[in-house]
């Protein structure tokens, strides 16, 4: 019987028995995990406080062929991103990474990037970047990196770059009109939702985030990734609506 060892982060866990629980985690070389962690609930369990969700650990499985989940043995922890998080938003976006990464990671499938984006994105938010950019940069990197984000930078009829003035985002087809030739069919994306979205493919999480993001421009976008989002998952994101209603409470706090 096989053993693979990786380096992972912890999604969900979620109980199957009195003392048993299944632990799904996302690896960059293994891709999505499912294994059993026996006796986590126990007082003793060597796995304890080891696999919860947003911990960053060093795992050890093994896994018999033709079986869908794995039994693990062996974990180390590296680091718990939801021990210290600076705010109740950070807590939900964090939970809301967690479910997209879930919705997107492949079982045996290895997806560094993904796994990447999502480590730079925790460290990010436990460093107190804001939030709100740091979810449209999260957004934007996993439509990429699955493949569903459309190359948006010219128009399809009239072929001018649509970088600095904005575009009309077709979700249907997967491309951009600029504001020039119309009619104006799409999700509409300024020039500072336009300039947002360069600034995101060339900087880190956490540098993006200390910039000013302007509130149209990051409703736009929202809007633009949520439609992508919806158009390629099986299921909504609970979480996100969570994430939505909590922030809405600060601002009006």
């Amino acid at each position: 019987m096989p053993i693979y060892e990786d380096e992972a982060i912890v999604l969900r866990q979620y109980p199957i028995a009195e003392s048993d629980s299944i632990v799904v985690c996302v690896a960059p070389e293994l891709g999505k995990i499912r294994a059993v962690a026996q006796g986590i609930k126990k007082a003793k369990s060597r796995f304890a406080g080891c696999l919860e969700p947003l911990n960053h650990i060093k795992i050890a499985f093994f896994n018999r062929e033709g079986r869908e989940l794995g039994k693990i043995r062996h974990v180390e922890l590296i680091h718990s991103y939801s021990g210290k998080i600076p705010t109740l938003e950070h807590i939900f976006a964090f939970t809301f990474f967690a479910e997209l990464t879930h919705a997107l990671a492949q079982e045996n499938q290895s997806n560094p990037a993904l796994f990447r984006l999502l480590l730079a994105s925790l460290k990010a938010g436990e460093n107190k970047v804001p939030i709100l950019p740091l979810v449209r940069y999260f957004e934007v990197w996993c439509l990429k990196i699955s493949g569903f984000y459309p190359n948006y930078a010219c128009c399809s009829n009239c072929g001018k770059s649509v970088k600095d003035e904005g575009f009309f985002a077709r979700i249907e087809d997967g491309t951009a009109c600029c504001i020039h030739c119309g009619p104006s069919i799409g999700i509409f994306v300024g020039a500072a939702a336009a300039a947002a979205l360069q600034k995101i493919i060339k900087y880190s999480p956490e540098n993006f985030a200390a910039v000013p993001l302007e509130s149209e421009a990051g409703r736009q976008l929202e809007r633009l990734t949520h439609e992508l989002l919806d158009r390629n998952l099986d299921s909504p994101l609970k979480s996100y609506r969570i994430l939505k209603e909590a922030i809405k409470k600060q601002i009006e706090d």
